[in-house]
């Protein structure tokens, strides 16, 4: 299988850097995998799982948010952090889970905040008729 540069940067410095032949990561557009000859392009990276594949072993990190710029020259992963995770399992979980929470939480504070709205749009509507 051909291989392909991969760089992983965080702001305490380069994460990964070598030669690759898969790198599989989630983004806006949902789990997505790299390949050598990938068309190049940016992509939003969404913390959680990222999936590293050399001609020799497989491992896996978690990540923050961050940016994958494909180039034809390779590939840059820019994140605010990274970390191999111990078994694979794990700690990617528990990332995952965080982040599925954070949504979660998001989405109830979103709902009650318009459900806010609207009950006192409601009262204004009912004081303005009773005047």
């Amino acid at each position: 299988m051909s291989t392909f540069p991969l760089r992983i940067i965080t702001p305490a410095g380069e994460f990964y850097s070598g030669e690759v032949e898969y790198l599989g990561a989630t983004t806006t557009d949902g789990r997505i995998g790299f390949m050598r000859g990938a068309l190049p392009r940016v992509c939003v990276l969404v913390g959680g799982r990222i999936d590293i594949k050399t001609s020799v072993i497989e491992m896996s990190a978690v990540s923050g948010n961050g940016v994958i710029n494909i180039a034809s020259d390779g590939i840059t992963v820019v994140t605010e952090s990274c970390r191999f995770s111990n078994d694979g399992s794990d700690d990617v979980s528990e990332a995952v889970e965080r982040k599925d929470d954070e949504h979660a939480s998001m989405r109830d504070y979103k709902r009650a905040k318009a459900q806010i709205a609207s009950t006192i749009k409601k009262m204004k509507d009912r004081n303005q008729s009773d005047n």
